[in-house]
């Protein structure tokens, strides 16, 4: 802590008391006598300081009494000695008597000395004001450290509860999460339900595809009765199959080809194929014609329906009329297939070929 007076500068220790001052003709010392900082003490310091200067100004007063007390003990042992010296003028006895009551009342003087020769300086009488004050000085700092933990009690208190609020916080999204998905849950198990029992052959075929196992199917497709037979059936697994996905056509149908395989035993089958395959491209989703041709290669590659069904089913333009397709949805078919038509074409061409080569041979 930093005091001016008088154009002076201390500095005190807060913890021991000691005083200490600053070197006037330090730069600093002029500016700091010029800016005084602001008395900004608190309470406590405040009513400590008043309570040392009160102590100072009393052990100083304590010390000018002493100091009174002592010049006029001296004074009267002065006055005392004249008075002896003028008795041994007038005699022996008297001179012996009063000698001696002189060296009686001097020890006794001596001995008031020693009871008051306490050290009146005013350093000391600081030294025994600050030994008063080391019970407020301890009484300041236990309340220093007092406040210290109540703060780091308050922080601690703070972050339990934001810990606590955070862990419910997220209990309770836990919680909420889990109600929502058993909620999801439930709905699609109530949809798929809905979906079994509903009277539209392509709606409970798609719920028996995300459900059950290939098997389980194709029993269930074998036992439809849909109108065009055999085509009505596979436009129904077309449908489910194909047309409720996002992925590309041609990779469910690869992923599917166990399904699919169980109706292309026989060309009759496989003839019902590509007009289910024409219909959905014409009728049920017309909107992804562009995957025609990718289909019909997998198809063909999957060897799920052979090259001669292919060529027969492009060549027989009115084949859609079987499922109701129209006549220019089945037109906008076979051109978006015509690349891979007119590829499978020049592949049988070239196989006759060589059959005639060999039977020239």
């Amino acid at each position: 802590m930093m005091k001016i007076k008088k154009e002076n500068i201390f500095l005190k220790c807060k913890a021991c008391g000691f005083v200490s001052d600053v070197d006037p003709r330090h730069k600093l010392n002029t500016f700091i006598l010029k800016n005084p900082p602001e008395n900004k003490l608190k309470k406590e310091e405040q009513k400590l300081k008043k309570a040392e200067e009160e102590r100072v100004k009393d052990a100083e007063a304590l010390g000018e009494k002493e100091k009174k007390e002592k010049d006029k003990k001296k004074k009267d042992k002065d006055k005392k000695e004249k008075k002896d010296k003028k008795k041994k003028k007038e005699g022996e006895e008297g001179e012996d008597k009063g000698s001696e009551d002189e060296d009686e009342k001097s020890g006794e003087e001596d001995d008031d000395g020693v009871v008051w020769m306490t050290d009146t300086s005013t350093e000391a009488a600081k030294r025994r004001a600050q030994e008063q004050l080391t019970a407020a000085t301890a009484a300041l700092v236990t309340l220093g450290n007092l406040e210290a933990e109540q703060e780091a009690a308050r922080r601690k208190a703070e972050r339990e509860a934001k810990k606590t609020a955070e862990e419910e916080a997220r209990k309770k999204a836990e919680e909420e999460k889990k109600a929502a998905e058993e909620a999801a849950a439930r709905a699609a198990a109530a949809a798929q339900a809905a979906a079994l029992a509903s009277a539209d052959p392509v709606v409970r075929l798609r719920a028996l595809l995300a459900d059950k196992d290939a098997p389980t199917v194709v029993k269930e497709l074998k036992g439809m009765t849909v109108e065009g037979g055999v085509a009505g059936k596979m436009r129904v697994l077309y449908e489910a199959a194909l047309v409720g996905s996002e992925t590309k056509m041609d990779v469910t149908l690869k992923a599917r080809k166990n399904i699919f395989a169980q109706f292309a035993q026989d060309p009759q089958s496989q003839l019902a194929q590509l007009i289910a395959m024409e219909h959905m491209f014409a009728v049920a989703a017309p909107e992804r014609l562009k995957e025609a041709p990718y289909l019909l290669k997998q198809l063909y590659e999957t060897d799920l329906v052979e090259e001669d069904v292919i060529l027969a089913w492009a060549q027989k333009a009115d084949a859609g009329k079987l499922l109701g397709v129209p006549a220019d949805g089945g037109k906008a078919v076979r051109n978006a297939v015509a690349q891979v038509v007119e590829w499978l074409q020049s592949q049988e061409d070239e196989e006759d070929e060589e059959d005639d080569e060999d039977e020239d041979e």
